[in-house]
Order: C-alpha cells, then sequence, then structure tokens
C-alpha cells in the first residue's frame, strides 16, 4: 500500500473525478481474487468476478479483458495454476462477472433498445487495438517511455525483486505469489500499450500489481538504495514543502508576484489567498507530522518506503488545503 500510494503517477491522477478510477479499482479487487484462487475457489472467484465487473461497469471491457487473458497465461506459466481448483475459480468468476456486469447493460436494453445500440456500437474492438483505427492515435511506446518515472519507486523496486528471484534466491520465479503480480503486469502493461489514444491515467491499473510485486524483497534490498532512497525523498519533500509555504506566505503578504503566477500558470499577478484557519491547521499539522516522522531516522527498507509515501501525501495535503 505504501508503494502504491507513493508511486509518483499515483499523485494526483488517483484524487481525479473520473471514470478511469474504476479500472484500478477492478484490478485491485480482481488481484487478491486471484491469490485466493488455489486455497479458496468459491471466495477467490466471486472476489475475482467482482473486480472485472466493477472494471467493465467503469471502463468497459478493458479490465475483464485483461483478467481473461491473465486466466489463460497463468496455468502456461506454472503448474501450480494448472489445477481443478483454479479451473473452479475461473468458471465461478465468469458467471459473477456477468450476472453483475451484465445488469446494467440488460437494464439500458430494457428501457431504450436504441441507447443499448449506441452503446454496443461505441464499444468497438479500435477501441482497445488502436491499430484497428486511426494510425495517428496509435502509440505503443507511450507507455514503456514513461513507466520508470510514473511508477517510481515501484519500477526500480520491481527491477530488484526480478534479479534476486532469477537468481534462485527465496524460492525463485517459480512462486505463484511472483508468477501472478508478473503475469498480471505484463499482460496490463500489453493492454495499455496496445490502446489507441493513451494517457497517463490509464495507466494507473498498472500500479497495482507493480506495487505487489514491488514489495516482495523490499527486506532483501541493499541499504545503500534504501539509504538512498530514503535521504532523496526527505530531501525532495522538504524543500518542495518549504517552497510551497514560503510561496504561500509570500503570497498571503505581498500578494502572488508575476513569475511565481507564470509558473503556476492557473493563478494570476497580484493574487492574494484566502487566509482559512482550519485549512492552515490542517497544513501545518501535517507538516510538524512528516518532520516528527522522519526525524528519528531508525533506518530500514521499511522505514524508508514509509517516509517516501507520508512525502507524497504531506504535498498531496498542502496542495489541497493552502493551495486549493
Amino acid at each position: 500500500v505504501l508503494i502504491l500510494i507513493g508511486s509518483v503517477g499515483f499523485f494526483d491522477r488517483a484524487h481525479a473525478l473520473s471514470a478511469d478510477l474504476g479500472a484500478p479499482l477492478g484490478v485491485a479487487v480482481a488481484l487478491p481474487g486471484f491469490a485466493l484462487a488455489l486455497r479458496r475457489p468459491i471466495g477467490g472467484g466471486i472476489e475475482l468476478g467482482l473486480g472485472a465487473a466493477a472494471g467493465f461497469l467503469a471502463k468497459g471491457f478493458e479490465v475483464p479483458l485483461w483478467t481473461a487473458v491473465t486466466c489463460v497465461i497463468l496455468p502456461l506459466a506454472g503448474s501450480t495454476w494448472r489445477s481443478k481448483t483454479f479451473a473452479v475459480t475461473v468458471v465461478i468468476a465468469a458467471a459473477t462477472a456477468a450476472l453483475i456486469g451484465g445488469l446494467w447493460p440488460f437494464a439500458m436494453y430494457m428501457r431504450d433498445a436504441r441507447l443499448f445500440g449506441d452503446w454496443r456500437d461505441a464499444e468497438t474492438l479500435s477501441r482497445y487495438f488502436g491499430w484497428r483505427g486511426n494510425p495517428g492515435d496509435f502509440d505503443p511506446l507511450y507507455s514503456v517511455k514513461n513507466l520508470l518515472w510514473f511508477a517510481w519507486p515501484a519500477s526500480p523496486l520491481v527491477l530488484w525483486t526480478l534479479w534476486i528471484r532469477a537468481r534462485g534466491f527465496n524460492g525463485g520465479l517459480a512462486r505463484p505469489g511472483v508468477q501472478l503480480p508478473v503475469v498480471f503486469s505484463l499482460v496490463i502493461l500489453a493492454g495499455v500499450m496496445s490502446m489507441s489514444n493513451p494517457t497517463l491515467i490509464v495507466m494507473l491499473p498498472l500500479l497495482v500489481p507493480m506495487a505487489a510485486l514491488a514489495s516482495l524483497e523490499v527486506d532483501t534490498l541493499k541499504r545503500g538504495f534504501s539509504g538512498a532512497l530514503d535521504w532523496f525523498g526527505i530531501l525532495t519533500f522538504g524543500l518542495i514543502a518549504t517552497l510551497l509555504w514560503w510561496l504561500w506566505i509570500d503570497a498571503y503578504i505581498n500578494s502572488m508576484s508575476a513569475p511565481v503566477a507564470r509558473f503556476f500558470r492557473d493563478t494570476e499577478f497580484g493574487y492574494r489567498p484566502t487566509f482559512k484557519l482550519w485549512e492552515t491547521l490542517v497544513a501545518l499539522f501535517l507538516t510538524l507530522l512528516w518532520i516528527a516522522l522522519v526525524r528519528p531516522a531508525r533506518k530500514s527498507n521499511r522505514r524508508a518506503l514509509l517516509n517516501w509515501a507520508a512525502g507524497v501525501v504531506l504535498l498531496w495535503g498542502l496542495y489541497s488545503t493552502i493551495w486549493l
């Protein structure tokens, strides 16, 4: 969870009022459904189906398509998944997804068949496979080019996990707990790369299985890397928070200067923020809480991730209070 909320790409896009957030929600529900499949097929199947249905009701067929492809690839990735238990999970998931996800299209068809036809005609293959539509809207490298910073700090931790497991440590790559997030991440990445008009917000579902995969080998991370991440986060978030406070105080006292207004773009020269007591107290509380959290500096790999996530929360808190 700390890796997920600390991801750079999750910062503001996860707070948008958008149907796109239904896709990471569906993936987040489907992932533990997959994890339960080998032990509790009924519960896992219901949860997997709920995730696919939630993604469908929010964004269409992309999340059900990703989960279906993952169900097909997992048995090819490892013998553990080639079992009757997993087959039962898939059947229950398909029934659950069809039942819950089909309620809305059925209700629309019963109300107005013409509207149902319009929705059905809009769900074309070119929406999910960009090469079937306008070639100018298809950019498969967009996601790959932005993945390193968008998924930071999950992206380097994923590489570390794969490096450790590929060398045979901690059970290697053959463990189901490794195969699941690897396959799910690759399927979602392939799906995002195939979509037309790629944007950063459609990459949000990818962060969920990547965060799970990145967390597997956090404790084996070299202390030098975790220390560098910790100090980089403390310095970066501390400097940005100090800058935000200074700019807000300066704008409140002297009104906003022209260079600062141009930097923020959505503000104007001479703007003076309104002092709101509770918002200012919340911003001050978050700042003091962050200082108290990072000050002890009890160095550990998990502490570095905690400090990083706390820095992201601090910046969002300042943005949502004094800079709202």
